[in-house]
């Protein structure tokens, strides 16, 4: 039997961009005394931006819907009543879901460039309860990206043979193709999901007991899409026997990304071990990255590594590096690697070389 809901808590265009930080704890709380449990969220801010939005998700499995507790985040109460925004009925209990907008807190933070966003959740009773999902999400502005995001958070359980469709409204102000994500829990390794994003597959998921993340690409993104999921039918009977949906989110962004090329290896004729070779490294790409080094690779294991410059557009360095290796012939991968914003790249560029 279909139980419970998701809502749509976002629908945004941010001049900017955004993280979202999923955490499946599986941390359990109750007995005949008090308990509580401390969870921390590390993300990083680029420097010079602003939050502009916060929101914070919580998924629990407990016994009932009125509980004594207590919640914080870094510090600052964020409610001393257990009030789940959903909640979806299972054989075992119900799973519930509470969202809460923490912009203002996380905002006194954000001139730090690593921010530690500290949950504390201090539960009074003697019934066994379990925080089943944590996610945050941040959005910050930037003039180098636009992003779009939607969001439904909620309660949702399904039983074998069962499937249901939801609508995501989504800003339609980007050309591009978009990120989907969902956090479920399967209740066994024996389940079978099935996910289609407007009538196509995006996702498949089996042998998987407990949550679960998926992620997938889509294109043709509307204002209005179609999220089908399919709990299917199974020869093999278990228990408990509820699909559960948590979350569903998509994000299209455009960012103006820096590129990092390695223009040229300039190699000695004659190399010892701990000679130098000259990198040279130019971005041809729309912005300078957030953060830059060059890796040396023999075999998959980094052999050195060193920071580059914040190259602008157009500007162009040359590293020297060390090579400390034992007499031999190698093949080396020159790697480059660069961060802007939430986004990471790499460029790779391969050298033989002799150490004599």
């Amino acid at each position: 039997m279909v139980v419970g809901e998701l809502k749509q808590y976002l629908y945004d265009v941010i001049n900017g961009d955004m993280i979202y930080i999923s955490r499946i704890p599986g941390i359990r709380l109750g007995g005949l005394e008090s308990s509580k449990t401390y969870v921390p969220i590390d993300f990083y801010l680029p420097e010079g931006v602003e939050l502009v939005k916060s929101i914070l998700e919580l998924g629990l499995h407990v016994p009932r819907e009125r509980l004594i507790w207590r919640l914080k985040l870094n510090g600052v109460p964020i409610t001393r009543e257990f009030k789940p925004n959903s909640i979806a009925s299972l054989k075992t209990g119900l799973y519930t879901k509470l969202v809460y907008d923490v912009t203002p807190i996380l905002a006194s933070r954000e001139k730090r460039k690593r921010v530690r966003c500290g949950l504390l959740v201090k539960y009074e009773g003697s019934e066994e309860i379990r925080i089943s999902h944590i996610g945050l999400l941040v959005a910050y502005s930037t003039d180098d990206a636009k992003t779009c995001v939607s969001m439904l958070s909620g309660a949702f359980s399904l039983e074998p043979g069962e499937k249901s469709s939801f609508i995501l409204k989504h800003p339609t102000e980007l050309d591009v193709d978009g990120e989907f994500r969902a956090i479920l829990f399967s209740p066994s390794t024996q389940a079978r999901v099935s996910i289609l994003f407007n009538g196509e597959h995006v996702s498949s998921i089996e042998g998987v007991v407990g949550g679960d993340e998926v992620t997938s690409r889509v294109a043709g993104i509307r204002s209005e899409n179609s999220v089908e999921v399919h709990h299917l039918e199974s020869k093999t009977l278990y228990y408990p026997k509820e699909l559960v949906l948590s979350t569903m989110l998509l994000t299209q962004s455009l960012i103006k990304q820096p590129k990092l090329v390695i223009k040229d290896v300039i190699v000695p004729e004659r190399i010892s071990s701990g000679d130098r070779v000259k990198a040279v490294i130019v971005n041809s790409g729309d912005s300078k990255p957030d953060k830059a080094l060059v890796s040396i690779l023999n075999l998959g294991t980094t052999v050195v590594q060193k920071n580059i410059p914040r190259l602008e557009p157009g500007e162009e360095t040359i590293i020297d590096i060390p090579i400390d290796m034992p007499k031999g012939s190698y093949n080396l991968v020159f790697r480059v690697i660069w961060k802007k914003l939430s986004h990471t790249s790499f460029q790779d560029k391969r050298i033989s070389i002799t150490i004599v």
